[in-house]
């Protein structure tokens, strides 16, 4: 895709699961990748926890809506969960059973070889896995990385019911270039840029709802004040499309 796109390398970020195939795509494709950021990242610096393993054995065993929407609720420690996100959630759980995938833990000689800035948001009241071993692996093991901690959030909650907070740290990080990295310095701190935090949470609101619901139609315009996405993204996405092609 980045080919076709004719992208030389892309900020890459995911959450949970997804964070993980972040890694090992910057792994495989360290060239490729300009910035990486991983949110809470599952298996990735700490395995997941016994007791979220032990509450997940139903919802893998007889997979339902309901059975993911307790999980969700445990997890959350009850807290409100994105109406429209939660529905797409617990209806994927009635599609079946899914084959399992144990991804293991990328050793330390792997993870010392990346040499791109990395972000990890970890969130301080999950329950998949222990925050703080993966806060302390992500420092010990990535040499060019800043990891921040969102006191209120949970594995499944930093997504959505997080998003404002989470969008300034991603927004700030993408705007800083590779080159103002020390080479093998770890840097603490974050970085705010306002008007780049309300892209992105415009882009994290408006552009996964319009996933989720299906329709353009029903979502809300991606705009805001003096910002527009063209301004935002870098220049090789604010050209023309290329034209598809088509398959006889």
């Amino acid at each position: 895709m980045l080919d076709y796109l004719g992208v030389q390398h892309a900020a890459i970020a995911g959450h949970s699961y997804g964070a993980w195939l972040a890694l090992r795509y910057a792994l495989h494709a360290p060239a490729r990748v300009s910035h990486l950021a991983l949110l809470d990242p599952a298996t990735c610096f700490a395995p997941l926890s016994l007791a979220y393993r032990l509450r997940s054995i139903p919802l893998v065993a007889r997979p339902s809506a309901g059975r993911a929407r307790r999980l969700l609720a445990w997890e959350t420690g009850g807290r409100p969960l994105d109406p429209d996100w939660l529905a797409v959630a617990a209806a994927g759980a009635d599609l079946g059973r899914p084959q399992i995938v144990l991804p293991r833990v990328p050793t330390p000689a792997e993870l010392a070889s990346l040499a791109m800035p990395a972000l990890v948001v970890v969130a301080a009241r999950s329950r998949s896995h222990d925050p703080a071993q993966v806060a302390a692996g992500a420092r010990q093991r990535l040499p060019e990385v800043t990891v921040e901690t969102l006191a209120q959030a949970t594995h499944h909650t930093i997504p959505t019911e997080d998003a404002d907070e989470l969008s300034a740290y991603l927004a700030g990080f993408a705007s800083v270039s590779p080159m103002s990295f020390g080479r093998g310095a770890t840097r603490t701190g974050s970085w705010r840029f306002p008007d780049r935090a309300v892209v992105g949470r415009l882009l994290a609101d408006d552009l996964v709802r319009r996933c989720y619901r299906g329709s353009l139609a029903r979502s809300r315009p991606l705009s805001a004040p003096g910002v527009t996405l063209a301004s935002w993204l870098p220049p090789h996405f604010s050209r023309s499309p290329r034209t598809p092609r088509t398959h006889r």
